[in-house]
């Protein structure tokens, strides 16, 4: 694992919509929660590319960071992360 890091900014829960599927420590909306939300007209609907909550984030000195949760992603963690560390300098952040 990588080292930790207390100042990462975390990830916002994301709640699940009344009826959707999750596990039981997933946060989930009331019915009438979810159709206030639903139809409010300033609703984004993004997709979830992934679930690994990786991130990308700049030291101070402009130097491009890899991360997942609160840990820096390094060599040798799970292979899951080696086509995002290979990412990265193909698109010009080394």
């Amino acid at each position: 694992m990588g080292s930790s890091h207390e100042n990462f900014t975390k990830y916002p829960r994301t709640p699940h919509l009344f009826g959707s599927q999750g596990t039981d420590d997933d946060k989930h909306m009331g019915e009438a929660e979810s159709l206030a939300f639903i139809q409010d007209q300033s609703l984004i609907v993004e997709e979830k590319i992934d679930g690994t909550n990786v991130g990308i984030h700049f030291s101070d000195d402009g130097q491009l960071i890899l991360q997942c949760r609160g840990h820096l992603i390094t060599e040798g963690m799970h292979p899951q992360y080696d086509l995002f560390k290979q990412w990265t300098p193909l698109n010009g952040m080394n």
